[in-house]
């Protein structure tokens, strides 16, 4: 298949997936293997998204997803996750991944491994209240991290 109509694919998907609030597994069957960006809105029925393997960049919207499993993803390079409000985010099996803008959420926890290739982290807003451990991060390059303020 084309350069061209694998675009077209692709984008005519990713309305699909945000239009509706769930997708049939045929539909996911049939283009499976094309779709490389994933967009989950807040009120979209993420049931059935991790057979998108080929997935390598995820933003994901809404508190309805706080228990999402991004570990699934095993292609994944960016994750945006901005007010999703989870308390723990595990990526140490998404050996792939180079970026996470996680702002403005409840973390308190994230767990890296030493293949991480996570060169940008974008924390704003959440309660680390037990530090990071940045040891595990060797490609680290950009790091934004502040603290959410207790009001």
């Amino acid at each position: 298949m084309s350069e061209k109509y694998k675009k077209i694919i692709q984008n005519f998907i990713m309305f699909q997936i945000q239009s509706f609030s769930s997708i049939t597994n045929w539909q996911l069957g049939l283009f499976v293997e094309y779709i490389k960006k994933l967009m989950i809105a807040e009120n979209v029925d993420a049931t059935g998204v991790e057979k998108l393997i080929n997935v390598n960049i995820l933003e994901v919207k809404g508190k309805k997803h706080n228990n999402f499993n991004f570990s699934t993803f095993k292609k994944l390079e960016y994750l945006d996750i901005n007010k999703v409000g989870i308390e723990t985010l595990d990526v140490s099996a998404l050996e792939h991944l180079k970026s996470i803008k996680a702002n403005d959420n409840n973390l308190k926890e994230i767990k890296f491994n030493l293949t991480n290739k996570i060169e940008w982290l974008d924390l704003k807003g959440n309660n680390f209240t037990n530090g990071l451990d940045f040891t595990k991060l060797t490609s680290l390059k950009h790091l934004i991290c502040q603290i959410k303020k207790k009001s």
